[in-house]
């Protein structure tokens, strides 16, 4: 008879074996690659805009409705990650392995793999597929202990004191209990310490108002994993990632991705990346940071944009840039007046001038530009044909240049 640990660890390849096989049949997988050896980095990516059971949806309304209704932005912002994910994400020790993806609208549920160009139908993103398709993905990330997991959520939120629902497609579908279509994220979060993923990043782009259909029932949703002390790994990174302040909206546009959503891929492509000792890299710090600057800069456009937050704060190094990023540039002018009397910038990098036109759109006092990283020779023309001259390293997040005509 073999000894009870070889006896577990071939009971353990089998499981791991049994679960690859059963992961490529999976309805919402829309990326594969071939599993590595080592580490690998899981995604779950939920978009939820079609509210049948809220105002302006198809069937009966729920009486926990609380004046919420359709979305259009959620769907758009949720693809636009996955994308995202599947076509630029780079990490050299936990490659990208898998994307899951669920979405709930009006009209098609198709998404094209950008690398494959394959189009293929997405699951509805309500409760019972939400919470197998969550149960799967735990799975991957119980596969290897150094693995990385990515959990997105773009939809309605509901919030109660400690409890967070996230709301999915049938949120309202049972009339006696209309949470059985939500997602209880605090208490999941706190659950995925069972995990054995180590590094664990949350990404909630949904409002956190107060909610009377919360404190009343005293429970937020499902829950595809309990908290528990069992399996607890203590050294577990999980940031958590919000659009918003407790008690407040979460803004997008019709049809397009949400405000936060912008803000993040833009951070993570370009401006939350740093170059520490090594190839330029964007970390959960350096990402909330960067986050953080966009929003509040958007708040002036639009005047009602409330800054993002987070919880459980940790350093993940998240994603690895295949070149130099790009970077903020404010001009401004002394006195503030004569920013209206610039004509044009021109941005000169060793001798070749990378740009030279009307500077871009005006936020408060500003112009702002969005330029590769580098030194560069700035000049700014004004309509009295004087020329003013500045010399800067540009280097994300942003850098701002002052000019005097």
């Amino acid at each position: 008879m073999r000894p009870a640990h070889l006896r577990f660890d071939i009971l353990r390849d089998w499981a791991l074996s049994m679960f690859a096989r059963k992961a490529k049949a999976s309805p919402f997988l829309v990326h594969e690659n071939p599993t590595p050896a080592g580490p690998a980095t899981h995604a779950i990516v939920i978009g939820v805009g079609a509210y049948p059971h809220l105002n302006g949806g198809a069937k009966r309304k729920t009486q926990d409705h609380e004046n919420m209704g359709q979305l259009t932005s959620p769907p758009v912002s949720a693809r636009r990650f996955a994308s995202w994910l599947i076509e630029s994400f780079q990490h050299p020790g936990k490659p990208l392995a898998t994307v899951s993806l669920l979405l709930s609208q009006k009209g098609s549920q198709t998404f094209v793999n950008p690398r494959t160009r394959k189009k293929m139908q997405v699951e509805v993103a309500d409760g019972a597929n939400t919470q197998q398709a969550i149960v799967d993905w735990i799975a991957r990330g119980d596969t290897h202990r150094d693995n990385l997991l990515i959990f997105f959520f773009c939809g309605h939120g509901l919030e109660a004191s400690t409890a967070s629902a996230l709301l999915l497609a049938d949120y309202g579908a049972n009339p006696l209990a209309s949470l059985e279509g939500a997602l209880d994220f605090r208490q999941f979060h706190l659950g995925m310490k069972r995990c054995k993923a180590s590094e664990q990043c949350y990404f909630i782009d949904a409002c956190r108002i107060d909610s009377e259909t919360l404190q009343e029932a005293k429970t937020a949703g499902r829950l595809p994993i309990q908290p528990s002390g069992h399996g607890n790994w203590p050294d577990r990174k999980a940031p958590v990632f919000f659009s918003t302040t407790k008690g407040h909206k979460a803004y997008g546009f019709a049809g397009s991705p949400s405000i936060y959503t912008e803000a993040l891929l833009q951070c993570l492509q370009d401006l939350a990346a740093q170059k520490p000792d090594g190839p330029w890299c964007v970390n959960t710090y350096r990402l909330q940071e960067a986050v953080d600057h966009v929003v509040t800069r958007k708040a002036l456009e639009i005047n009602r944009v409330v800054p993002p937050t987070s919880d459980n704060t940790a350093k993940i190094d998240l994603h690895w840039l295949a070149a130099p990023p790009k970077a903020l540039v404010y001009i401004r002018t002394k006195p503030p007046e004569a920013l209206r009397d610039i004509v044009s910038v021109a941005c000169n990098q060793q001798g070749v001038t990378r740009a030279r036109a009307e500077p871009g759109k005006p936020v408060g006092r500003e112009l702002v530009l969005q330029l590769p990283t580098g030194s560069y020779d700035f000049s700014a023309q004004f309509k009295n044909k004087r020329e003013a001259k500045r010399s800067e390293h540009v280097y994300p997040i942003w850098c701002t240049l002052e000019f005097t005509p």
